[in-house]
């Protein structure tokens, strides 16, 4: 008798969980204290700076806000972003 068990699987979870992960694994170089904290994500950091995720994703396809790519994954450094708003106006 074979069973058979069918998997279903969401590649893009498994790729945000292996970034994650490789991201945690990779140590920090130097001190980042001066950067501030890490945000994740454009919805994180549109909460961060109070506006939409649409208008947070233009404005880092526009390179107006300073990010990092692990994988998939984004992330942000508050005070670079602050920098970079104040820079804007």
């Amino acid at each position: 008798m074979t069973q058979v068990l069918n998997l279903s699987i969401d590649y893009d979870l498994l790729a945000d969980k292996v970034a994650e992960r490789i991201a945690g694994s990779i140590p920090d170089k130097g001190d980042t204290s001066d950067k501030g904290h890490k945000v994740y994500g454009i919805r994180g950091i549109a909460a961060y700076i109070g506006c939409s995720p649409a208008k947070a994703q233009n404005m880092k396809n526009a390179g107006i806000l300073p990010f990092y790519e692990v994988g998939r994954r984004v992330f942000f450094y508050t005070a670079e972003v602050d920098a970079a708003l104040r820079r804007a106006e």
